[in-house]
C-alpha cells in the first residue's frame, strides 16, 4: 500500500515519474507519491496528469470517469482556495455539456450521469439549478422501455443537485418523477401483456419511491391494490417444479417402527420418527448449496402468499449475506419438515389414529396430564388437540394446539426468570408472542438451538409455513390444513410433552432435546 512505503522507497519512486510521457503512468506514480509523502507538489502533478488522461481516446468512458473522479478528489484535498477546484469544475462541466446530445445510446447512456455525479459528490457545480434542469431534460429524453433505467438515475441526480442548491421544491418534484417513471413502466408492461412478475416488481418500486417522497398516500393505496392483483395473477402463472424422490424407504421405516406398538409405546415411537437437525448442520448445508449454485445464492427472491401479499423479501447473498443464509437455513428446515410430514409422520399418524387399538387415547391423556409442559388449567384443551390431530381433524387440532404451545412457551420462559411481557409508551403491558420469544437468544437456552430453529421455521418464519401467524390472522384456508406442516406440528406437540416429563420417566425423546 502507498502509505506503507518507506522514505527510501519513495525516493526511488520519484526517479520513475519522468521515465514515460504517458499521462496515466505519470498520474499513477505521482498519486502514489502524494499518498506516501503528503507533498502537495505530487498531488498537483497527479491532478494535471489525470485531467490530461481524460482527453485521450479510449474504448470506454469508464476509465475517463475514474480519472476525472480522482482529479476531483485531489482538488478537494488541496484545500478550499486551490485553483484546481475551479479547473476541474470547468473541465467536467464542459464534458457534461458536450455529452448531453449523444447519451441516448446503450454505450453512453450513463456517461453524462457519471460526470454529474462527480460534480455533485464534490459540491463543485457552478450552477446547481442548471445542472438539475439538464439532468431532468436528459431523463425525459429516454423512452419508457424494459431495462432502460437511465431516466431514474438522472432524476435522482437532479434531485441531489437541487437539494445541494437549496431548491427543495424542485428536488421533491424530481423524486416524484422517479415514482411516476416506475409506475409508467409498470403500465407499459401491463399494456403489452407482460408477465406479472415484471409488473409487480415495478409497482413495488413505485410504491417505495412515492413513500420516500411523502404526501402521496392516495396514490400509494391505488398502487397497493394494483400490486395485490399483479401478485395474485403471478401465482396463477407460476409453474410447479417437481423433483422425483423415492419415499418408499421412509414409509417402510415408519411402518416398521409402528408395528405392534400400542398406548404410550406408540406415542414414543411416533415422536422418535423425526428429529430436529442441528442448526450448524443445516447452516453448513446452506453454505454448501450456495457454493454449488452460486447464481441461486446471488439472486434475491420474494415470498408471495396465497392472498397475493409479499410476505418476505430475501436478498441476494452479496446484498445481505446474513439475511440470505438465515433464509436458506429456514428453507432447509422447512424442506426436512415437508418430507417427514408427507411420509413417515403421516404413516405413523394413521397407524395410531386409524388403528383398531384405542389405548393411545388413554396414553395421550396420561401424557398430557403428567407433562410439565402444560399448565394444569390447560390440560384438557391440549388433550383434545392431540386426539384431534391423530384422528385427522387438523382444523380442530391446529386451532387448539398453536395457542396452547404459545402459552406454554411463556410459562417456560417465566420459569427461567426471563421476561414474558413488554410495555409500550403508554405503560400498557402486552404478552410476548412466539415472534418475540423464538427469536430471542434465550430461546436456545430454554429449548436448545435445534428445537428453537425447528419451531421458528414451522411457526413464525415468513419464508416457512408461518403457521402461528397465518392461523391467528385467519389466513389458513381449508387446503392449508392438509399440508405436511400440520403433521410436523403434531409431532412437535407430542415431542414437547414427552421432553418435559412422561409417565415412563423419560425426559428427552426424539428431536426434543431440550434442557428444561
Amino acid at each position: 500500500m502507498p502509505k506503507d512505503l518507506k522514505a527510501e522507497d519513495a525516493a526511488k519512486l520519484t526517479k520513475l515519474i519522468d521515465c514515460a510521457s504517458d499521462p496515466v503512468f505519470v498520474a499513477r506514480v505521482a498519486d502514489v507519491l502524494w499518498i506516501a509523502t503528503k507533498d502537495h507538489k505530487y498531488a498537483r502533478r497527479a491532478f494535471r496528469a489525470y485531467l490530461e488522461s481524460a482527453h485521450a481516446e479510449t474504448d470506454s468512458w469508464v476509465p475517463k470517469r475514474d480519472w476525472l473522479g480522482r482529479a476531483a478528489d485531489l482538488a478537494m484535498a488541496l484545500g478550499k482556495k486551490a485553483p484546481e477546484r475551479a479547473e476541474v469544475t470547468a473541465e467536467v462541466e464542459k464534458l457534461f455539456a458536450a455529452s448531453k446530445a449523444d447519451c441516448f445510446t446503450r454505450e453512453r447512456g450513463h456517461w453524462p450521469a457519471a460526470l454529474a455525479d462527480i460534480l455533485i459528490e464534490n459540491c463543485l457545480s457552478s450552477d446547481w439549478e442548471k445542472l438539475g434542469d439538464d439532468c431532468v431534460t436528459i431523463a425525459r429524453g429516454f423512452p419508457i422501455a424494459p431495462g432502460c433505467d437511465e431516466p431514474r438515475r438522472y432524476y435522482e441526480l437532479a434531485s441531489r443537485a437541487y437539494q445541494v442548491g437549496g431548491l427543495t421544491a424542485k428536488a421533491n418534484d424530481a423524486r416524484l418523477a422517479i415514482a411516476r417513471h416506475w409506475e409508467a413502466e409498470a403500465g407499459a408492461f401491463k399494456a403489452a401483456g407482460g408477465d406479472s412478475f415484471q409488473i409487480s416488481h415495478r409497482l413495488e418500486q413505485a410504491i417505495h419511491a412515492y413513500r420516500k417522497t411523502g404526501g402521496e398516500r392516495e396514490r400509494v393505496q391505488v398502487l397497493m391494490r394494483d400490486l395485490k392483483q399483479a401478485n395474485e395473477k403471478m401465482i396463477t402463472e407460476m409453474k410447479a417444479v417437481s423433483i422425483p424422490m423415492d419415499v418408499e424407504p421412509l414409509v417402510r421405516e415408519a411402518e416398521r417402527m409402528m408395528a405392534g406398538k400400542a398406548g404410550m409405546a406408540a406415542l414414543n415411537s411416533y415422536a422418535a420418527l423425526y428429529g430436529s437437525a442441528a442448526y450448524e448442520d443445516i447452516r453448513a448445508s446452506a453454505l454448501s448449496q450456495s457454493q454449488a449454485s452460486p447464481l441461486m445464492a446471488l439472486i434475491g427472491a420474494k415470498i408471495i402468499t396465497a392472498e397475493g401479499n409479499v410476505a418476505a423479501s430475501v436478498p441476494g447473498i452479496t446484498d445481505d449475506e446474513t439475511a440470505k443464509i438465515q433464509a436458506m437455513v429456514v428453507q432447509g428446515y422447512t424442506m426436512r419438515q415437508n418430507i417427514a410430514g408427507a411420509t413417515t409422520l403421516e404413516v405413523a399418524r394413521r397407524a395410531i389414529g386409524d388403528g383398531a387399538d384405542e389405548s393411545w387415547r388413554g396414553a395421550v391423556r396420561e401424557l398430557v396430564h403428567a407433562s410439565g409442559f402444560v399448565p394444569e388449567d390447560r390440560r384438557d384443551l391440549l388433550e383434545g388437540a392431540v386426539i384431534a390431530g391423530f384422528m385427522g381433524d387438523r382444523v380442530v387440532f391446529a386451532h387448539l394446539a398453536i395457542p396452547q404451545i404459545e402459552n406454554s412457551l411463556r410459562v417456560m420462559f417465566r420459569k427461567r426468570g426471563l421476561p414474558i411481557t413488554t410495555m409500550n409508551a403508554k405503560g400498557i403491558q402486552e404478552e410476548r408472542d412466539p415472534n418475540s420469544l423464538l427469536t430471542d437468544e434465550a430461546a436456545k437456552a430454554v429449548l436448545g438451538e435445534a428445537l428453537a430453529w425447528e419451531m421458528r421455521s414451522l411457526l413464525i418464519e415468513r419464508i416457512g409455513p408461518n403457521l402461528r401467524n397465518r392461523l391467528c390472522h385467519g389466513l389458513l384456508g381449508a387446503d392449508d390444513f392438509d399440508r405436511p406442516a400440520m403433521n410436523v406440528l403434531l409431532w412437535l406437540t407430542v415431542s414437547l410433552l414427552l421432553a418435559c416429563g412422561s409417565p415412563g420417566g423419560e425426559q428427552e425423546r426424539g428431536a426434543a432435546n431440550t434442557d428444561q
